[in-house]
C-alpha cells in the first residue's frame, strides 16, 4: 500500500494585491507536490482581487474576504483553519517555484527532530531586470537571534509548533515574522536548506521598502530575547542607557543553551544590521548611534566585521532614500 503524502496548507494574506495575487496563486496550485491546500485571507480588498481570486475558487480550500487588524490577523486566521502537517504563509505579490513544496516535505520526512526549515529566495522587481539570491548560509546560529536574517516566502514549519508557541503576535506588523521564528528558534530545532524555493518581489508598495519601521520593530523583538537570558544583566542595562532596547518587560520561553560567546555575537549582528538599514535609508545618525554603541562594548567584533568602515561611510558617503533599483543588494 502506497503511503499518503502528508498534507501541506500554504496561507496566504491578500490586501489590495490583485495586480500580483494571481501568481501567486497559480503558483501554488503548479506545485508538482499534490496534497496541499490553500488558503486566501483577503482583509476586505477593494481593487480587482475578488475578481481574480474568485476564477480559482474551487480550487482554495478557503477563501474570506473581511475586515481585518493587519496582516499578523489575516495569517493567524489562516493558520487556524490550517490541517496540514506542514505550514507556511506565502504573500499575495511572492511566488513558489515549482519543486519548492516537494522538495521541502522530503527535508522535514528525512529530519523528523525539525521543527522550521528555510531555503533561499530569488530577490527581484518590477522596475528592474536585476535579481539576486538572498538567504544563503553564513553563520545563522549567530543570526537567529539577531535580526530576520532569511527570506520568509522560503520558510516552512511543522503545524505541531503552535502548539508550544502560539501564533504570530498581531501588535507587531513588520517584525511578526522575526518574533515567530525567534520563539521557534528558543524551543526548537531549525535547518537551512541550500535551494531556492521561492521568488520575493519588491514593488513600490511592498512593506520591505519601509526599512525604519522594521528597525524600530526588530528592537522591540531582540529585546524581549534579550530579556530572556539568564545573564547579559550588564547588557540589557547598556542597551537601555543607549536607548537600543525598547523598555519592554516581555520574555520568551527558552530551552536554548546560549553560551555569553554566543550572546556576545548575536547583539552585535543585530546592531551592525540595524546600522546597515538605517544607513541605507538615510538615518545615518542613528546609525552610528548603534555603531558607537558596538565600538565601546564590543570592539573585537566591531574591528573584526567592519564597522569602523560603515561608521566612516555614513560621515563620508551619508545616504538617502533612493529609487527602488539601489535597494537591491549588490
Amino acid at each position: 500500500m502506497t503511503k499518503a503524502l502528508p498534507l501541506v496548507s500554504i496561507v496566504t494574506p491578500s490586501f489590495n494585491q490583485g495586480r500580483y495575487i494571481r501568481e501567486t496563486i497559480e503558483s501554488v496550485l503548479g506545485q508538482t507536490y499534490e496534497a496541499i491546500e490553500l488558503h486566501v485571507i483577503d482583509g476586505g480588498s477593494t481593487d480587482e482581487t475578488d475578481e481574480v481570486v474568485s476564477r480559482y475558487r474551487s480550487e482554495l480550500q478557503t477563501y474570506v474576504s473581511e475586515a481585518d487588524t493587519g496582516q499578523a490577523n489575516a495569517i493567524n486566521k489562516g493558520l487556524r483553519l490550517a490541517r496540514g502537517s506542514y505550514v507556511m504563509w506565502l504573500n499575495s505579490d511572492d511566488i513558489l517555484l515549482p519543486t519548492a513544496i516537494a522538495d521541502v516535505v522530503k527535508v522535514f520526512e528525512q529530519n523528523p527532530d525539525i521543527d522550521l526549515c528555510h531555503g533561499k529566495s530569488l530577490l527581484f522587481s518590477d522596475q528592474t531586470s536585476k535579481s539576486h539570491i538572498i538567504g544563503a548560509e553564513d553563520n545563522y546560529e549567530e543570526k537567529y537571534a539577531a535580526y530576520m536574517s532569511f527570506p520568509q516566502p522560503s520558510s516552512f514549519f511543522r503545524t505541531n509548533i503552535l502548539n508550544k508557541i502560539g501564533y504570530l503576535d498581531e501588535t507587531l506588523h513588520f517584525a511578526m515574522d522575526f518574533d515567530f521564528y525567534l520563539r521557534i528558534y528558543l524551543i526548537g530545532n531549525l535547518v537551512y536548506c541550500p535551494s531556492v524555493f521561492s521568488k520575493y518581489r519588491l514593488h513600490g508598495r511592498s512593506k520591505s521598502n519601509d526599512g525604519l519601521s522594521f528597525v524600530s520593530e526588530w528592537k522591540e523583538v531582540f529585546s524581549r530575547f534579550v530579556n530572556s537570558m539568564d545573564f547579559g544583566q550588564e547588557t540589557k542595562r547598556s542597551l537601555c542607557e543607549w536607548g537600543l532596547h525598547s523598555g519592554t518587560k516581555v520574555r520568551y520561553l527558552s530551552d536554548r543553551i546560549i553560551s555569553p560567546s554566543l550572546f556576545e555575537k548575536i547583539v552585535f549582528n543585530h546592531l551592525f544590521a540595524c546600522a546597515n538599514i538605517l544607513y541605507r535609508y538615510g538615518d545615518s545618525e542613528r546609525a552610528r548611534e548603534y555603531l558607537e554603541y558596538a565600538k565601546y562594548y564590543l570592539h573585537t567584533q566591531y574591528r573584526a566585521r567592519g564597522g569602523g568602515q560603515l561608521y566612516l561611510r555614513s560621515y563620508l558617503v551619508p545616504r538617502a532614500l533612493r529609487g527602488l533599483r539601489d535597494r537591491l543588494p549588490r
